[in-house]
């Protein structure tokens, strides 16, 4: 209440606890796989554990499906009302792990998300596959990246591979069994060949890598389907951004052409790298961040998520700890028995620093308190009867999470009521009602499909193209797996014509440092495009607070126009555009007749990202910005038709909506040029 001046701004609050069994309780829902057998050859059923995140994450999920385009929201500075949509609502977590499982469920709900997260791509289980595939080419005879080889590369059930094992017990090594296997002719021959296929895959990579750097290698080799595979699994596209993280990785390291060098260098100092990976649905998306890195804002809607986790304390087991005021605590050692043990003087060290960060703990919760304009719901997980009320500043320092603090601010008859009874109570505070609810199984959507999804009509275009992701079934059974934009393309360039159009965002440069990549040039201008309010002026200083910002090379800064910058902006500004939806990526089935003719009716999967699609009034453009050389604009649009054309069929289809125009903006010529 101390930051909120007038009582009457304060937010509308709402507290959901999830009672749960203990305090990393995982419940079962009924997700069941039918189809599930054992190496005993025993079919079960298998039910899924939803974990409280998870379960955080859908109840959510729902939420906010009953919030957005329903619930209204007051903006006390110009004095409106209005419904809420996303980018009203942010999710407030104490820690990164907790808030990227969050993210997941969101994202799998079709809820459009914003948010940065540290984490270590190596601990990714799609890139690890890609880690393992390296480490065979190097030895084959690594147990655990043979299995791996065998299983997803080599298409071994888990029962064959324990067919293996089973038919060499004697063998010390899988790796032995595996060869064993291979020898002897009555082993099953079928399965041998598939062992086999394994051992060729190695093989050619090994004849490969004297010729190509591992960046190629790797590349190449997700090309032909894994970047697809993974890109179809649940939250594949994020799934597709960490391996691709990976592969591109190699680009300019010294490793980049030895093997040897490189699993010696993530064997002892990979792991301990960290990647800040940011990702975003669009303009209007619901905002994830810490707590941390929302100080000092504000927000219309917030939700405080995990609340009910445990609050971790400073470990006691260093040699010497440390504190600016007190000095240095250090264990005892006595000499004659060789032991060592704790004393006075550091245990109370210890305990200070245990009660400075649990006073930074409840700085971050009034923190995370503070930042609601409108509405504030706290969530968390805990068994409800374990809370005990906090009556005196002592008990308030042994807290065990956020959600202790949070409930001990209720009257004694109150917490009796919601934590002995277990009853939704509600507690007036100057006036305003707090409401405090103890969210049953039953009230958390058990799968995504439960939740009924209505979507603000400004929103509607992030539904689309959600759903345009879905799995398509079709009755053909000729249906092309790998089909980019730029792939579609290179198989039907005439063969003089040289067509790369590398993936935005990646450089696949290796030149001296210093120089200027066209490629990681372009892919530069497609990022400061993508910061352009086209609704707003823009002079010099905007554009250099976004090179800053964006942390563009000195030598790429030189290299980058504003007079170009300025030009394309004032270009689409005289199209009379209204709103802007930009780098939109997109996926979909069309038949392979409807964009090189011909009789083939299949449907191949194409997918892409649209740089610019402008609303002008009632129409709409699709707009794509090159940096390639052309000498005049009917060379330009000779070069990138088809690639145009690919582009409005999918978007077209998968929008429901229609385009009345596209365009190339050129930076080498300087202008607009219509294509359709």
């Amino acid at each position: 209440k101390a930051k909120y001046v007038d009582v009457s701004t304060l937010p509308k609050v709402e507290i959901d606890v999830f009672d749960t069994k203990s305090d990393d309780d995982e419940d079962e829902v009924e997700y069941v796989y039918e189809d599930v057998y054992s190496v005993l050859g025993d079919k079960n059923e298998y039910k899924e554990s939803l974990t409280n995140g998870r379960k955080e994450g859908l109840f959510i999920a729902k939420k906010i499906n009953d919030i957005v385009g329903k619930v209204e929201i007051y903006n006390a500075k110009t004095e409106e009302k209005r419904l809420a949509e996303y980018s009203d609502i942010t999710i407030l977590c104490r820690g990164n792990e907790y808030l990227k499982e969050i993210a997941n469920t969101l994202f799998d709900c079709r809820i459009p998300i914003s948010t940065s997260f540290v984490r270590e791509i190596y601990e990714e289980q799609d890139v690890d596959r890609l880690e393992c595939l390296l480490n065979a080419i190097n030895n084959s005879h690594d147990d655990k990246s043979l299995s791996v080889i065998l299983n997803f590369f080599a298409g071994l059930s888990f029962d064959e591979l324990s067919q293996i094992r089973e038919h060499s017990p004697s063998c010390k090594f899988y790796y032995e069994a595996v060869k064993e296997c291979l020898n002897d002719e009555a082993f099953d021959r079928n399965l041998a060949k598939k062992v086999q296929k394994a051992y060729n895959l190695i093989a050619e990579f090994r004849k490969e890598l004297k010729y190509k750097s591992i960046f190629e290698l790797l590349n190449d080799f997700c090309e032909e389907g894994y970047y697809d595979y993974v890109l179809s699994l649940p939250n594949g596209e994020n799934r597709l951004r960490f391996v691709k993280d990976y592969v591109y990785s190699f680009v300019g390291k010294d490793y980049n052409y030895d093997l040897v060098g490189y699993l010696d260098y993530v064997k002892n100092y990979a792991k301990d790298n960290k990647v800040k990976t940011e990702f975003s649905s669009g303009e209007n998306c619901v905002e994830l961040t810490t707590i941390h890195g929302s100080k000092g804002l504000e927000y219309p809607i917030v939700f405080l998520v995990g609340t009910g986790k445990k609050i971790m304390m400073p470990k006691n087991f260093n040699e010497s700890i440390f504190d600016k005021e007190l000095g240095i605590g250090m264990y005892s050692f006595d000499l004659e028995t060789y032991t060592k043990c704790s004393n006075i003087a550091r245990e109370a060290l210890y305990q200070s620093i245990k009660l400075g960060d649990m006073a930074e703990e409840l700085r971050l919760l009034y923190v995370a308190l503070t930042r609601a304009q409108n509405h504030l719901f706290v969530t968390g997980c805990l068994p409800v009867g374990s809370c005990a009320r906090i009556t005196s500043p002592q008990e308030a320092k042994v807290a065990k999470n956020y959600m202790e603090w949070i409930l001990s601010a209720l009257s004694k008859n109150n917490f009796d009521g919601f934590v002995v009874n277990k009853k939704d109570v509600v507690q007036k505070i100057d006036g305003n009602e707090v409401y405090y609810k103890i969210i049953k199984d039953d009230m958390v959507p058990s799968s995504i499909k439960e939740i009924n999804f209505d979507f603000l009509d400004n929103a509607k275009i992030n539904k689309k193209l959600v759903d345009s992701l879905k799995p398509i079934t079709t009755e053909s059974k000729n249906i092309a797996l790998k089909n980019s934009v730029s792939s579609l393309l290179l198989e039907h360039a005439e063969p003089n014509e040289s067509v790369n159009f590398a993936p935005k965002k990646l450089s696949v440069y290796e030149g001296e440092k210093g120089q200027i990549s066209q490629q990681e040039l372009g892919t530069y201008y497609h990022k400061i495009m993508e910061q352009v309010d086209y609704l707003a002026d823009f002079d010099k200083a905007i554009f250099d607070g976004m090179v800053s910002t964006l942390g563009i090379p000195q030598n790429y800064q030189k290299a980058i126009s504003f007079d170009r910058i300025k030009n394309c902006v004032e270009c689409i500004k005289k199209l009379g555009v209204t709103s802007t939806y930009k780098e939109l990526p997109f996926i979909s089935y069309i038949p392979y007749s409807e964009i090189f003719g011909g009789q083939i009716d299949d449907k191949v999967m194409v997918q892409g990202v649209a740089d610019l699609i402008a609303v002008c009034g009632e129409k709409r453009y699709l707009i794509d910005f090159k940096t390639t050389k052309a000498e005049n604009p009917d060379q330009l649009v000779d070069k990138y038709k088809i690639q145009i054309k690919l582009y409005k069929i999918c978007l077209e289809k998968a929008l429901n909506t229609h385009f009345d125009g596209a365009y190339i903006y050129s930076y080498v010529l300087q202008k607009l040029v219509k294509v359709f």
